[in-house]
C-alpha cells in the first residue's frame, strides 16, 4: 500500500496520485510516499519540497555513493508537518521575523530538509523525513497541536517502514542497521520524539534528539494550554514556571540530546499570542530522564535582555526557533556550535565513533553530558 518516490535522471519524478503534480527530490534522504489505504495514524511525507517544478530543482539526483551495507537510520519530523497548510505558512514568515532565511516564497517547503541533509551527508546515515498528508482529517482542524502520543504511533510505523524502504531505495546496496535507529524532532515534533522514545519506539531506537521541544499537547490535544499561558507570564528568559513531571520521559532508554535557546524561555513563538509552547523548560525534561546517556545544551544566542514585553520577545523567539530552516543558516548560526553539537552526538551515540564529547561552548546556559 505504499511506494517509493523514485528520482528520475534529473532528480525528480512527478506523482499525480492525489490529483495534482508533486515532485519529490531524493537527494541524500530516503523519501517515502504512502498511498491509501494507510493506517489512520500514519504520517505521509514532506521531503525536500512538494509541488515544485523540475526547473526550480536545486537538489541533486539520488546517489548511492555513501549507501552501502548496514546504515544507521534516523526518522525526522517537525511539529507543523502538513503539506498544503505547512506550505501556506510561508506567508507568515515575515510576521515571524524570519525574512532573513532566504526562502523562495514561490516554492513549497519542507522544514526539516536542510538539517536532515546535513546529518545524512556529514554522518553517512539514512534520514527519512515524515509529515502529515493534506487529506488526513487530523491535519485540518489541529494543524500542529495534535497530541505527542500521535507522533509516537507514526514514528514507530515509520521505523518499520524504513526497514523496507532503505534497501528498495538503494537497489539492495544498503539495509537498515536495526541496532542504530534514531529519532529527530523539532518543536512539537521534538515533544513527539520524546513521547515516542518513552512509549511506542522505546525498544526500537538507540538515540533521540529533541530540538526546541514543545509539549503543548501530550496525551491529549491542547492538554497543557493553561500551563503554557502561565509560563509566558513569568519573567522573560528565566525558565521560571517550566517544571512539570511527565511519566513517559522516565521510560526513555535511548541516549538523549536536548537543545534549545534561552531566547525561547517564557516567550511566545507566534505574534499576538499569550503562551509559550516550548514547555516544560529543558532542564526540567533533562532531570526527569533516567537514561544512562543524556545530554543538554541551552545556548544564549539572540537573547536581548532589553526586550521586556512578550510582543518584543516574540520575533526573537521565532528567529531562535527557526535557526535550522536555511541550509546556510543552520551551519552559521551560533558560529556553528548547535549543528556541531547535533553531529557530535550522532557520531558518538548512534554510530559509536568513540570520540570525546565537545567541550562546553562559551556562553552555554546549560551544558551537561552524562555517561558520554
Amino acid at each position: 500500500h505504499w511506494c517509493l518516490a523514485e528520482a528520475s535522471v534529473q532528480g525528480f519524478e512527478p506523482d499525480t496520485s492525489q490529483g495534482r503534480e508533486r515532485y519529490v527530490s531524493s537527494s541524500t534522504i530516503v523519501g517515502v510516499l504512502f498511498r491509501r489505504p494507510w493506517p489512520s495514524y500514519m504520517l505521509s511525507f514532506v521531503l525536500t519540497s512538494c509541488y515544485r517544478s523540475p526547473s526550480s530543482a536545486r537538489a541533486p539526483p539520488f546517489t548511492c555513493r555513501h549507501w552501502q551495507g548496514e546504515l544507521a537510520t534516523i526518522i525526522a519530523v517537525h511539529g507543523m508537518c502538513t503539506e498544503t497548510e505547512f506550505q501556506d505558512m510561508l506567508a507568515f514568515l515575515p510576521v515571524l521575523g524570519i525574512e532573513h532565511m532566504g526562502m523562495d516564497r514561490g516554492r513549497s517547503w519542507a522544514y526539516m530538509q536542510p538539517l536532515a541533509e546535513v546529518i545524512a551527508e556529514k554522518c553517512g546515515v539514512a534520514v527519512m523525513v515524515i509529515g502529515l498528508p493534506d487529506d488526513d482529517p487530523l491535519g485540518q482542524p489541529m494543524l500542529n497541536a495534535w497530541k505527542a502520543q500521535y507522533y509516537g504511533q507514526a514514528l514507530s510505523a515509520a521505523i518499520d517502514h524504513a526497514y523496507e524502504a532503505v534497501p528498495l531505495k538503494t537497489n539492495g546496496a544498503a539495509t537498515v542497521d536495526k541496532s542504530k535507529v534514531g529519532l529527530l524532532g523539532h518543536s512539537m515534533g521534538g515533544g513527539g520524539v520524546l513521547y515516542g522514545a518513552g512509549a511506542q519506539c522505546a525498544d526500537k531506537i538507540k538515540t533521540v534528539i529533541a530540538l526546541d521541544p514543545g509539549c503543548f499537547s501530550w496525551d491529549e490535544d491542547v492538554q497543557f494550554h493553561a500551563n503554557c499561558v502561565a509560563y509566558a507570564k513569568e519573567p522573560l528568559y528565566s525558565g521560571t514556571g517550566g517544571d512539570y513531571e511527565m511519566e513517559v520521559l522516565k521510560n526513555i532508554k535511548a541516549a538523549v540530546l536536548l537543545h534549545t535557546s534561552r531566547a525561547q524561555y517564557n516567550a511566545p513563538l507566534m505574534p499576538n499570542t499569550d503562551y509559550c509552547a516550548m514547555w516544560p523548560a529543558l532542564p526540567s525534561i533533562y532531570n526527569q530522564l533516567t537514561s544512562d546517556k543524556k545530554e543538554i545544551y541551552v545556548d544564549n544566542f539572540l537573547v536581548d535582555e532589553s526586550k521586556t514585553t512578550l510582543a518584543e520577545a516574540q520575533p526573537i523567539c521565532a528567529a531562535s526557533h527557526t535557526w535550522m530552516v536555511s541550509p546556510s543558516g543552520l551551519l552559521e548560526h551560533g558560529g556553528g556550535v548547535p549543528i556541531n553539537v547535533i553531529l557530535s552526538f550522532t557520531r558518538r551515540h548512534l554510530l559509536g565513533s568513540g570520540e570525546e564529547p565537545m567541550e562546553k561552548p562559551e556562553g552555554a546556559v546549560e551544558w551537561e553530558t552524562a555517561a558520554c
